[in-house]
């Protein structure tokens, strides 16, 4: 069973690196993907089988269809994470600091120039970034008189603001890092990846026990 479960985690983990790359490059969980882990880790489990003991069996078969759950689940977890890594914005916004407080001021005033019917030439965002998270992301003008305005509040005042922009802040990158983390557990299941899990599984066992029925 050794040789088995060695060429199934080989053909599993080829699978799954597989799924993982093409979701997070696709922005797509392609199921048909399921399926192909399910085929290499059979088919891993077979040649494992074959150089390394006895020959393919019902116990590696076995073995072929629970490394390919494994497989699928992991490959799954990947797309997420890589996502996750990915992401621009919770990179930059995961860290509180007083540049960021600014931007908060700083799209106060933006609503201020706005009434008053200013143009705004808005700096072009980085490459994956979609919100404003420091001083460049700003026109020039627009941050000199955020500090300036900054400048003439009370220091109670921002002492306040600091607070419950901190609070705020906090509590929306938590609420991202709960939604990343839920949705791997929301989506595994659903019923048309549950088809393709199974066509997985099946194809796993099959494979890896030789194509024999025993």
């Amino acid at each position: 069973m050794v040789g088995a479960f060695i060429g199934a985690l080989i053909g599993g983990a080829v699978g799954a690196a597989i799924w993982a790359v093409v979701g997070f490059y696709t922005g797509a969980e392609i199921g048909w993907i399921a399926w192909g882990v399910g085929v290499l880790a059979g088919a891993g489990a077979m040649v494992g089988a074959n150089l390394v003991g006895g020959g393919a069996s019902t116990g590696s078969g076995i073995v072929a269809a629970v490394v390919a759950i494994a497989a699928v689940a992991a490959g799954k977890l990947a797309v997420i994470e890589l996502i996750y890594q990915d992401d621009r914005d919770l990179a930059v916004a995961s860290q509180f600091s007083n540049e960021i407080l600014m931007c908060y001021v700083a799209d106060q005033v933006v609503e201020h120039w706005e009434d008053e019917g200013y143009d705004i030439d808005w700096p072009e965002l980085p490459e994956g970034q979609y919100f404003r998270w420091r001083e460049a992301d700003y026109p020039p003008d627009l941050w000199a008189a955020t500090l300036e305005y900054w400048d003439d509040q009370t220091p109670e005042h921002q002492q306040a603001v600091r607070k419950a922009y901190r609070e705020q802040h906090e509590t929306n990158v938590a609420m991202v890092e709960e939604e990343y983390a839920s949705m791997s557990g929301e989506n595994f299941l659903s019923g048309y990846d549950a088809i393709w899990i199974l066509l997985a599984v099946g194809s796993a066992f099959g494979l890896g026990q030789g194509g024999k029925d025993e």
